[in-house]
């Protein structure tokens, strides 16, 4: 089986039973309520679409990360489970998947990871807020804050690394656009090229 436009992917399992926070504790939950944090986001590329064959890096038996709304199912009281569009075997873990709902892909686990299309993934910078004091009374204690609009990237992108961004370097993006990515029990944040406006060093 071959999708015409779409990639056919594999996974395991769909929802982990635990997420791990930045500390590292790990926590149990429900995948219907905590979907975002569960869900499997590592899949195997079974089949590349015809349409990309020659025209995409990622080939058959890379891993990829996805994005997880694939998974997202309807629950009704009247008709149960709906499965999603994505679907093609839910028992045997297939789905099928655009290509800019990749947002990274590697050959294997010892490889590095890569930013498909123009996608990226990003980490907002975090900023120190000084005490604030009257006098010698301190009426709000210093605190750390997340930045709406500074950027550090994690993964550029081909089109972004010919333009002379590279991973690691500090953006100006715009605001509200990031789509929460978690890894590892850390959250970066998904956008496109698009939300880049400037680079800052």
């Amino acid at each position: 089986m071959r999708g015409y436009n779409d990639f056919i992917i594999k996974v395991d399992v769909v929802y982990n039973k635990t997420f791990k926070t930045e500390s590292g504790l790990e926590l149990h939950a429900d995948s219907r309520f905590s979907q975002d944090r569960l869900a499997n986001r590592i899949a195997v590329v079974e089949e590349i679409p015809l349409t990309l064959e020659g025209k995409t890096p990622i080939k058959k038996g890379f891993q990829v990360m996805i994005d997880p709304t694939i998974f997202y199912e309807n629950e009704y009281v009247a008709t149960g489970v709906q499965m999603t569009p994505f679907t093609i075997d839910k028992n045997k873990g297939l789905y099928k998947i655009k290509d800019e709902m990749i947002v990274l892909y590697r050959e294997d686990k010892n490889s590095e990871w890569k930013a498909n299309a123009e996608n990226l993934l990003i980490r907002f910078k975090k900023e120190e807020v000084a005490e604030k004091k009257v006098g010698s009374i301190i009426i709000e204690n210093k605190k750390e804050i997340v930045s709406k609009d500074h950027a550090t990237i994690l993964h550029a992108n081909e089109l972004l690394q010919e333009e002379g961004i590279q991973d690691g370097d500090l953006l100006f993006v715009q605001q509200g656009y990031g789509v929460p990515f978690w890894i590892d029990g850390i959250e970066y944040n998904w956008i496109h090229n698009r939300h880049v406006l400037a680079k800052l060093n």
